[in-house]
Order: C-alpha cells, then structure tokens, then sequence
C-alpha cells in the first residue's frame, strides 16, 4: 500500500516514542477502566479514550495491563513498529510516534454514557497486510456510531511483520509464534473484563475488520481461547483465497531472516546470534529492516508463501489449530462456536485489486492476447491452469483502450475476494449459519487508491470502504449530501447487525444468503453497477482449488494430545463457486502467486510498458 513518509524510526528494542497529539478538549469524558477513572477527549461530540490492554516483551506473549499507569487516555497511542513503505495515513499528519510497546486500544463512547448503559461493541482491527496501520489511521473513527447509534467503537493494535508473527527459532514460544493473534485475543479478554464497568455489554460484542483485520478475524473462528469474546463477525475484503501460515512456510521464512549463510543473510542475521537474548535485543531498526526484506524476498524464495501476506497466523499451533476455512469445510468441530450460533456479514468492493494493477500499470492498456497470456503467467506459472482461464471465456478483454487491465482486475477480484467470499457463505449457510454478503458498488476512495485505475468512473477499490463505513471521510471526498442519499443507510444497516445480529432491522431489503444463493442475492451497496455472476466451473474447483486448499489444510491438531493427524485430501470436499463439493485437488502446482493483499503479482505488465 502507498502511504506517506512519516518522521524517523524510533530505536532500539524497547524504545517507546511517546504520543503527542491531543486533537480537543477533554471536558466531561472520564470511564472507569482497571478499575480507575480515566480521562479522554472529546472527538466530534462523542468521547474518545486510549487505554493499555496489555504488555509483553519482543516475542513473547501479551499479559494483561493491570493498570493505565503511565498512558495518557486523551492522546492516540504510539502505533506498532512498521516499516515507512507500509505505513497507512494516519488521522492527523503530524502524528507518527512508533514502538514496539503498542498493545493499546482506542475506544469512542457516547458522551452521556453511564456505568449502567450497557451498550452494544464493535470491535474493529486495522488492516496493512499484517505489516501496517494502526488504530489511528484515516477514516478509523468511532464518532459518528457512538454519537447516532449509541454503540462503543474500538479500534485495536496488533505486532505486525516479524515481531507479530516470525520469531527467531531458538525463542522458547516459537512452538505458536502467532504473537499478533494472541494479542487480539488479550484485547478481546480484557474488554470482556472491563467494557461493563465503562458502560458496554460484555455479551454484545461484535468483532470486525478489513483486509487483513477481516483475514485476522477468520482467524477467530478457528481460535480456541476466542471463543465466547464476540456474538456476530463484520468482514470487509478478506482475501479468502489466501489461507493461514503452514509450519513449513513458517520454518522457511525463519531461515530468510536469521541464517546468514556464506553472509547473504539479512542485516538482522548478520548479528550471528545464538541465543533468544542477543535477538531480543537487537537493535529494532534492524529487526523492522529484515521485516521489509522478508516481505518482498518471501514469495521469490518460497513458493507456498504469497506477496502481499507473506507474514500470516500459522495454524498447526496451540493458538490455531487449523485454518478456519479448512475447519469450516472439513472438521467444523476445530471451529470455536456452532456455525448457527454466529451471525456473519461480508462484504467485498466491486473492483477490489484495481489498486494493484494501478501500482504496476499506470496507464491504459488495450486487449492483448500475448500481453494477457503473459501476464496470468506471472501469477500463475502452471500453463495448464492459464489455458484454463483464457479459454473459459470468462475474462476477454473488452475491445476498449484498457482492456487488459479491466480484465486482470476483474479475474484478480474473482479469485482473491468475491468468489472466494461467496463460496464460504455458501457452506456457512449449509451449516445454519446467518449469512448477508455484500458488494460495494460505491464508495469513498481511501488513501492508497490514486493511481489512474481506482480514479476511473464507478470504480471502488480495495479500502473503499472505510470511510463510507464510519461516516468518517474528509470533506472534500464526499458530500453530507451525497453520503446521505446512500452511505447512512448502509450505516443503519451496520448498526442494526451490530445491535441484533441482522442489517434488515434497518429496514433494508437484503435478502439473507443460503447455501445456492445466486449472485442476486448479494446485496448492491450503492448499486452504480450489476453484481458480477462468479463462475461455477473454474475458481474453487479441481482446475482452480482456492489458495487455502492447496497450503493450509496439511494437518490437524489435537488440543488433548498436541498430536498431528494428517488431513485425507482424497476423501475432503471441496468448496466450489456454486457451493457444490467434489474431490479435493494436492497438486501443489495449482498454487497462485498473490500479491499485496491478496493480489496477484503483474510484472508482464510493467514489462509491456517498456516495449
């Protein structure tokens, strides 16, 4: 993602660059939390505090904070060590503080709530492809929920990169390295712990999240320690196709970044530690530059492991046992709750990786046979499977001056989100689930999505969504009057799942997602465009398996024994776009190389430009 230059690194393993900001007054906003008042601010007519929910040391897992010693609650907290390229706009552009000391929560309340208000959760994580953002970043505003529809809006901070997810292999909890999950979990445990006396319902807990927040969350249905932490999940453009971190994936991303073999190793491995201490206290520039290393190197020297997400929670683990797609399909007993117990909204945006194609191609490219067949080479290297999306008929070109990218972009979305997304509310409800699936036909374009692609008429890209979801974007992007005639009712609609499990009470007309449901069931947000129709016969099928199927369903744990029983592949079903189910594909060569957030990576392109 293209972000802005922030100031410089704070140093060092332990350095915490203090918060400056204080963006107003802090009159009438005190809550009791850890059994303290604590004083915040007031932002936009609502009351906005930040509150510590745990500490931990570099690689080690989150303990609870017993007390708010030491943070000030008016000020947005220090976001978590990052590299500048994968920084997210933050609310204010002179507010950059960065540490590795990040476990902190902001929280938006109504200003007249009380102890006993006892008010509905929605409890967001960030996006940033597990490597960026931040509970401060642009459009992640709780004002206009707290303020119209009396619910508490939190928004919470994870590690991210390596520090979130790759520990060197002598550390003592390298067994289940998902640092970043067990954070959530600490924050999920702590607001469970603490909302009631701050005037929240710890039993109407909503968790949501986009992008990676959403792909964070799905985490949660196959999280043991999770489960009874929320009622209901809101994802916004998970990149389903991609599943969680094999340990064997896992095993080969260490050894990028610590094995300095004949020297080639990265700045960290260059130190040659030997033990967990020397690592630990390696200077944190070092450990953030063999984050970014690893993060572009990853999918060039392991296969299984995509751009974009190269840093993933790794199931096989205590924290995860298995994926939770593979859980949902194949063994829904590792799931932590009964699918009919746990209502699921989903949405995707209706051009979801036009931000990729603007970050390799910036210029219109009209139809090309050998410039397309090239280009599905560079994310997918088997032939065979090419032939099978050119000649499926799905994807021609349009005869117009930007045919090729209109038709990568739309293959690109079909794959990584919407199909992907339709196939697992398709079992979800097979199972009893409550389902609704939308797709954002309008939006507000996010910080990341200038380039000449998403700035085109009618085009919502990937993060399009944020603003428009809390009511948050700057002045000149939209509108009150614009947004009134269709971005407050999508509103409603969020706030209704929030409070009863069902975007109808709204008043909406969106029609519930069963296990056949046609793409006229997804509900148009918006509705500048038709919903697309997924093919039923290419992705989620045997010439096509969705990502998860090929790298993350190898094994299965048993929490009693800590045993490893091996999936029978031959045996599973397979999630397809209709919902249908046939034999389980393990050709390891179907594998697809996904880029920023799920994307696909697009160097024919950048070639065709220089020819």
């Amino acid at each position: 993602m293209l972000t802005k230059t922030l100031a410089a690194l704070a140093l060092g393993a332990g350095a915490l660059a203090s918060p400056t900001l204080d963006l107003a007054r802090r009159d009438g906003c005190t809550l009791s939390w850890n059994g303290t008042d604590i004083t915040g601010t007031q932002d936009g007519g609502a009351c906005r505090y930040t509150v510590r929910y745990a500490t931990a040391g570099r690689w080690e897992y989150p303990v609870h904070a017993q007390n708010q010693t030491g943070v000030d609650a008016a000020k947005f907290p220090p976001m978590c060590a990052q590299g500048e390229k994968n920084r997210l706009e933050p609310a204010e552009a002179d507010f950059q503080p960065m540490s590795e000391d990040c476990q902190f929560m902001t929280i938006f309340t109504p200003a007249n709530i009380t102890k006993d208000s006892k008010l509905p959760v929605f409890y967001w994580i960030h996006g940033g492809s597990y490597v960026g953002g931040s509970a401060s970043d642009k459009g992640l505003n709780g004002t206009s929920m707290a303020v119209n529809d009396d619910i508490i809006v939190i928004f919470t901070q994870y590690r991210l990169g390596i520090l979130g997810h790759l520990p060197p292999p002598v550390a003592p909890t390298g067994g289940d390295p998902n640092y970043a999950l067990h954070d959530i979990i600490t924050s999920l445990e702590v607001v469970r712990d603490n909302i009631g006396a701050a005037g929240g319902d710890p039993a109407a807990v909503t968790v949501g999240g986009q992008s990676a927040g959403a792909s964070m969350t799905r985490a949660l249905w196959a999280t043991p320690a999770a489960k009874g932490l929320y009622r209901g999940f809101i994802m916004h453009s998970d990149p389903i196709t991609i599943g969680t971190q094999g340990p064997d994936e896992t095993e080969a991303l260490q050894n990028l970044v610590y094995n300095n073999t004949a020297g080639n190793g990265t700045m960290l491995a260059q130190l040659n530690c030997t033990d967990f201490a020397c690592w630990q206290n390696a200077n944190l520039s070092l450990v953030i530059n063999a984050s970014d290393t690893v993060n572009t190197l990853g999918p060039k020297k392991v296969f299984s492991v995509t751009q974009g997400e190269v840093f993933r929670p790794s199931y096989g683990t205590k924290s995860l046992p298995q994926d939770p797609a593979n859980a949902l399909f194949y063994n829904n007993t590792n799931l932590a709750f009964n699918v009919s117990e746990i209502p699921l909204l989903i949405t995707t945006t209706r051009n979801e990786s036009g931000y990729l194609v603007d970050a390799v191609a910036q210029v219109n490219i009209s139809a090309n046979d050998m410039l397309f067949n090239l280009s599905l080479q560079s994310f997918e290297h088997n032939q065979t499977r090419v032939d099978y999306i050119i000649n499926s008929g799905h994807y021609s070109m349009p005869n117009n001056s930007d045919g090729l990218r209109e038709a990568l972009e739309v293959g690109i979305t079909d794959v990584v989100w919407r199909c992907a997304t339709r196939a697992i509310g398709h079992e979800w409800a097979r199972q009893g689930g409550k389902i609704w699936i939308g797709e954002w036909n309008r939006g507000i374009q996010y910080t990341f999505d200038n380039g000449t692609y998403c700035s085109g008429n009618n085009v919502v890209c990937h993060g399009d969504d944020v603003y428009p979801t809390f009511n948050s974007q700057p002045t000149d992007k939209d509108s009150e009057d614009e947004y009134a005639n269709w971005g407050a009712q999508i509103h409603g609609a969020w706030a209704s799942f929030i409070k009863n499990g069902d975007p109808t009470k709204a008043g909406l007309n969106w029609t519930q997602w069963n296990e056949n449901s046609p793409k006229d069931d997804v509900f148009n947000i918006g509705q500048r465009n038709e919903i697309r129709e997924c093919p039923k016969d290419l992705w989620g099928t045997d010439k096509f398996p969705w990502y998860w199927q090929i790298y993350s369903n190898e094994t299965i744990v048993d929490l009693g024994t800590g045993n490893h029983t091996a999936v029978d592949k031959d045996d599973a079903p397979q999630a397809t776009g209709s919902g249908q189910k046939n034999g389980q594909s393990t050709d390891k060569n179907a594998g697809m190389k996904l880029s920023a957030a799920g994307g696909l990576t697009l160097s024919a392109i950048a070639l065709s430009l220089l020819l």
